[in-house]
């Protein structure tokens, strides 16, 4: 407030929360604090507050369990997508409205506080789905076990609500989104990840930009930001619109953060299908099933993305894993920054770069955050073609003790990339990230050089196998 900020969102529980007690005493103390201008919603969030904890101090039993309360509302969460089947999972505004429901319902329920007009929430109950309702009250019902409570119908029917409230709010995700993508990587990570994300989801619009850009832009137009960049949480919130972060990478995890939010591509099959019926309409088949199987094969084969095959350099049958670009380190390293040091060195001593590498690679890192380390335990370490690199190349580094990086983020496997072109690297990138998914618990075990080196031979060449039979 004496900032000259005001709270415009109203609070969901307002008709509830003005008529208890908290309320009135708060309005009639509020000269306690020396502050001039107090609106309805600062008021209102002040009561929420006080009654948030005034539910649990009749009992120090319920608020020792609080903590469980909030896990149970998660595995609620959980539990409602296997059963019904929808991805309820990472959506923010349903968790944080069922935890926020949950604190004035707790408190109504167990100083017998009636909710004003009834009849409302029974209309609402009309307009549930049943399936939804019974599922939420059977899930209601383990918290009214652990807290010794029992809930009125209509509160049962307000968590119902808050599921029903995503579905009706994800029917307009329907629509392909407008995003703009913002990436520190470098060409070939960048591509690769534009590659992915189109790959996946319908997108009507996917577009680069920069982060010094997404300043100057209407971003009205969009309906969010995916970025690789680790922003402030004041920056987040001057942008005012949705954001996503994603390793540039796209884990598992990244993955299913995006499918919460996306459409996915549509399914061949169900195109399939469209196009047997509209054959039938006009010519007759003799044998559906063959007609089936043959459209499948078309459409199986002309998958692939044009572009992004033109944009991949071919790598052919290049070995990458080679003794001299591959490294064993047992001697404990005291930080990241030694880290760096160690790879790029490997690519120094292979006449790849220069010594300045290392500093460009440490300059991104100490100005967007961990980026480059993927999954757990593994990072690839590289940085933007410039006068320090003289030609694409890879340096592998395995640690026996792990070091963090920026956010506690621990790392024991590095590969370290350096690019001339534009196009460099994006065959190698990708045969590391089959890599990785084929054999990181097995690097993180590896005890010496010799091993090391065979394990890497022994995949790579599994990757190549697996790639050509595909």
């Amino acid at each position: 407030i004496r900032l000259g900020k005001d709270m415009k969102q109203e609070n969901i529980n307002k008709e509830f929360l003005k008529n208890t007690k908290e309320y009135i005493l708060i309005n009639q103390n509020l000269n306690i604090l020396d502050i001039k201008i107090f609106n309805e919603n600062e008021k209102l969030q002040l009561v929420d507050y006080f009654i948030g904890f005034s539910s649990y101090s009749y009992n120090t039993e319920i608020f020792e369990k609080w903590i469980e309360v909030n896990l149970i509302v998660k595995n609620m969460i959980s539990e409602l997508e296997k059963e019904l089947e929808i991805f309820f999972s990472n959506d923010r505004i349903l968790l944080e409205g069922l935890l926020n429901h949950i604190k004035p319902a707790i408190y109504r329920a167990k100083n017998e506080i009636k909710l004003e007009e009834i009849d409302v929430y029974f209309n609402e109950e009309n307009s549930l789905d049943n399936k939804i309702l019974k599922k939420v009250e059977e899930k209601v019902n383990k918290i009214e076990r652990l807290l010794d409570i029992k809930f009125k119908k209509e509160e049962i029917i307000l968590f119902a609500v808050h599921f029903q409230a995503f579905i009706e709010r994800n029917k307009i995700k329907k629509q392909n989104r407008k995003i703009l993508l913002m990436c520190v990587g470098g060409y070939g990570t960048t591509t690769i990840l534009i590659h992915k994300l189109k790959e996946r989801y319908d997108l009507e619009e996917l577009k680069l930009v920069s982060y010094l850009e997404i300043f100057d832009m209407n971003l009205l137009k969009y309906d969010g930001i995916i970025t690789t960049i680790d922003l402030k949480k004041e920056i987040q919130q001057s942008l005012n619109i949705n954001i996503i972060k994603v390793s540039p990478f796209l884990t598992e995890e990244d993955i299913k953060k995006l499918d919460g939010y996306f459409n996915g591509k549509r399914d061949n099959k169900i195109n399939i299908d469209e196009l047997v019926n509209l054959i039938s309409r006009y010519a007759k088949i003799k044998d559906v099933a063959k007609l089936t199987e043959g459209l499948e094969k078309i459409i199986n084969n002309s998958r692939n993305n044009k572009l992004f095959k033109e944009e991949i350099a071919e790598d052919g049958d290049e070995k990458i894993f080679k003794q001299e670009n591959v490294r064993y380190i047992k001697e404990k390293k005291n930080t990241w920054e030694e880290v760096i040091d160690e790879g790029v060195k490997i690519l120094f001593e292979n006449k790849k770069v220069n010594m300045k590498y290392s500093e460009d690679i440490k300059f991104l890192i100490k100005n967007f955050g961990s980026y480059m380390v993927i999954t757990k335990n593994a990072a690839i370490p590289h940085a933007e073609s410039s006068e320090n690199v003289y030609e694409k190349g890879i340096a592998t580094v395995v640690l026996k003790h792990r070091v963090k990086f920026p956010g506690n983020k621990n790392v024991k496997i590095l590969f370290f990339l350096s690019s001339k072109e534009k196009k460099d690297n994006l065959k190698i990138i990708e045969k590391i990230l089959l890599i990785l998914e084929k054999c990181s618990d097995k690097l993180i075990r590896i005890e010496d050089q010799e091993e090391l080196l065979k394990l890497l031979e022994k995949t790579e060449i599994e990757v190549k196998d697996n790639g050509k039979n595909k």
